[in-house]
């Protein structure tokens, strides 16, 4: 088998081996009718590793503060397979032993499925977006958004908010803070009044009363950490429609195990890579990108004067649009 260059699933470059990417896992959409999302024909999972690329369709060197956790959840949920009648490509697919070179070799051989909604098989693939491209789009895009009655700093009389990834990274630590105190709310000390328990003699009947609140506050996933239109940025990328996107992890389950459990710092971690994948997901929807694994599988093709062409094409377009819109309003 011989080796190729890859593709980067968000600006379609090429991708040498060698080079760092960020992988996503996604999982096929059994259902394709809805075209009006990014996620129209695959899932992706929110959450990323990163990886250097082995240059035959693979990663190697992975890693990630969710590495582990993610090669556990697949082969936690994957559909073992014994090798096949083609021993060279029918391989075997176990959930003992699973890991990196497994994930890659099933996605490669198309031997790689889990359980979907309602029990059906569900094929599981990956995309690979190469780290420069990534780490610029997070470091350059900025975010508009609208807070309204001139309370913010920019726009149409002063109604919207100017911000990059780094400022929604800020507002971690509050957040992180507020998942804590979730078991230690007003409800508790209610229920405590009433029950007129001695803090001292029921200690561990009052710890299992936090808890119990805890889980009746998260289990609508991260909605309840903030109210709707609290200013904490990171409640405001976290929340959404997540039954459009990869279920292979519950990102907000495995966060708030991690800050209950004082791992404070690789909870921080996890949310930071998820929050790169929302502010990813959410310039691919603003770019009309659809996630899916990348294609030109075989080529080596890297012939950067067509890019540029293009890259003029667009600019040239959007030039002329924004020309026409100025004469229409007058500016």
């Amino acid at each position: 088998m011989g080796c190729w260059n890859k593709t980067c699933g968000l600006s379609n470059l090429h991708i040498y081996a060698g080079d760092e990417v960020y992988v996503f896992v996604l999982s096929e959409n059994t259902d394709k009718t809805d075209r009006c999302y990014s996620t129209a024909f695959w899932s992706p999972l929110l959450l990323p590793f990163y990886s250097q690329y082995n240059d035959y369709g693979g990663g190697e060197n992975s890693h990630g503060a969710a590495f582990q956790t993610i090669m556990n959840a697949v082969a936690e949920n994957l559909i073992e397979m014994d090798v096949g009648e083609n021993q060279y490509h029918d391989i075997a697919v176990k959930r003992e032993g699973f890991g990196e070179e497994q994930f890659f070799e099933a996605v490669h051989e198309n031997r790689l499925f889990t359980k979907g909604w309602r029990g059906a098989q569900c094929a599981v693939d990956f995309v690979m977006f190469r780290k420069d491209i990534v780490d610029y789009i997070l470091d350059n895009r900025v975010i508009e958004s609208y807070v309204g009655d001139g309370k913010g700093t920019g726009g149409y009389r002063n109604n919207y908010i100017h911000y990059k990834f780094q400022d929604i990274l800020t507002d971690i630590p509050e957040f992180i803070n507020k998942i804590q105190d979730m078991g230690k709310t007003s409800s508790l000390k209610s229920v405590l009044d009433e029950l007129k328990l001695d803090p001292v003699s029921n200690a561990k009947k009052i710890e299992e009363l936090e808890d119990l609140i805890f889980d009746m506050s998260i289990q609508r996933g991260f909605e309840n950490v903030f109210e709707w239109r609290h200013p904490n940025k990171v409640s405001q990328w976290v929340r959404g429609d997540g039954y459009r996107y990869s279920s292979i992890i519950r990102i907000s389950e495995l966060v708030t195990k991690l800050v209950r459990t004082g791992q404070i710092e690789e909870a921080t971690q996890i949310l930071t890579d998820h929050l790169k994948a929302q502010f990813i997901d959410g310039f691919m929807s603003a770019t009309r990108h659809n996630w899916g694994p990348a294609g030109h599988e075989g080529s080596q093709s890297a012939e950067v004067d067509d890019y540029r062409v293009l890259l003029s094409a667009i600019t040239n377009a959007l030039d002329k649009e924004k020309q026409e819109w100025e004469e229409e309003n007058e500016e």
